[in-house]
């Protein structure tokens, strides 16, 4: 069976998965990942997902990884065709309103420009954070494996933010409000995951950033979850950062606790720790 078959039978039984243990969730979830990674394999791409990282309200699963290894963007790296200096990021424009509450996608860039804004305001952080415009064309690819658009341009932007996504994708439990998933790139020849410049680091290719649309969503901070909130903690993944359990309150929690729009102490170390000198 071809495995975006095999994916669809596995995402009809997710959602009751969502509810059980979350080690029995994982391995829907890992499953699925390796799936994709082997169409991804067919189609000859240099690239697979890597990671899955998840905000969520109530106690839903936090993150999903294939391997341990840490992983990071490589600055100037041509295969993704990397400005020098700067990560970029792009807003898918056809993403549309979200159902439930009616934000549309000008409120929702605004709100995610300030996200990446409050990122790149961070003292230690070297490279520039920097906008893309969105030209059209299809720019994202994880919704094609879950049969919610064709497969696009996979390096448009170093992270896309590629809008709602139904609560039937293989992502969204009942529980789970934003994700991130990252791709790192592969050797062709042996599928293993390249670290060029033998940082210790897997060598990131692109991220992909979608809201669950079953939720009701807000720009304004109230009557519902706030875009801005979830797009600064989703985009702490995109630049490469974990969980911090709770306390301390942070922007990287893995559970959602209201607005969130600064960050916190812990989020600037962790950033730190990743990008600092």
């Amino acid at each position: 069976m071809h495995s975006k078959a095999a994916c669809a039978l596995v995402l009809a039984g997710l959602v009751p998965l969502a509810a059980a243990p979350v080690a029995a969730a994982d391995d829907e979830v890992l499953s699925v990942m390796r799936a994709l990674n082997d169409d991804l394999k067919a189609m000859w791409m240099d690239f697979r997902i890597e990671s899955i990282d998840y905000l969520t309200v109530g106690q839903g699963r936090p993150s999903d990884r294939l391997l341990r290894q840490p992983f990071r963007w490589v600055a100037d790296d041509a295969r993704r065709g990397a400005e020098a200096g700067r990560l970029s990021w792009l807003v898918d424009g056809s993403w549309g309103e979200a159902t439930a509450s009616g934000v549309g996608a000008g409120a929702a860039a605004a709100a995610l420009a300030k996200a990446a804004a409050t990122w790149a305001a961070v003292p230690c952080f070297e490279p520039a954070i920097v906008e893309r415009p969105w030209d059209g064309r299809d720019v994202t690819i994880t919704d094609f494996f879950v049969g919610s658009g064709p497969f696009g341009d996979p390096f448009a932007a170093d992270v896309v933010f590629g809008g709602w996504l139904g609560a039937e994708s293989l992502f969204f439990g009942p529980e789970t409000l934003a994700v991130t998933v990252t791709y790192v790139f592969v050797d062709r020849e042996t599928g293993e995951p390249t670290d060029v410049d033998s940082d210790g680091r897997l060598d990131v290719a692109l991220a992909e950033i979608y809201f669950n649309d079953a939720f009701e969503w807000t720009t304004e901070g109230a009557g519902g979850f706030d875009v801005a909130t979830a797009a600064l903690h989703e985009l702490g993944h995109a630049l490469d950062l974990g969980h911090f359990g709770s306390p301390p309150l942070a922007v990287m929690n893995p559970v959602y606790s209201g607005q969130r729009r600064q960050l916190e102490p812990i989020d600037t170390a962790g950033l730190c720790s990743v990008w600092g000198k």
